[in-house]
């Protein structure tokens, strides 16, 4: 099943995760949440443009590429606290 974060028109959910990090909630049936630590204060916004455009376009998805424009608008609204639209 491809995820739909990767595969989705606007990639601005997954360009999120990877700035901010991410973390599923733990339930009853699954007590582990797993979580992502955040790499925006490690990568540029061309090499995080880099890796999410390599993602969605191997292992069988076939979303268009991300730009490092997209990239810094993301990372430019976290950096203000701004709310923006999520795909």
């Amino acid at each position: 099943m491809k995820n739909e974060a990767v595969n989705a028109k606007d990639p601005i959910s997954l360009i999120h995760i990877v700035l901010a990090g991410g973390a599923t909630p733990s339930t009853q049936t699954t007590p582990s949440a797993f979580a992502m630590p955040e790499f925006g204060w490690r990568l540029s916004d061309k090499e995080v443009a880099d890796v999410l455009s390599f993602i969605r376009g191997s292992w069988g998805n076939h979303a268009a590429a991300v730009s490092h424009d997209e990239i810094g608008r993301v990372r430019k609204a976290l950096a203000t606290n701004r709310k923006f639209r999520f795909a």
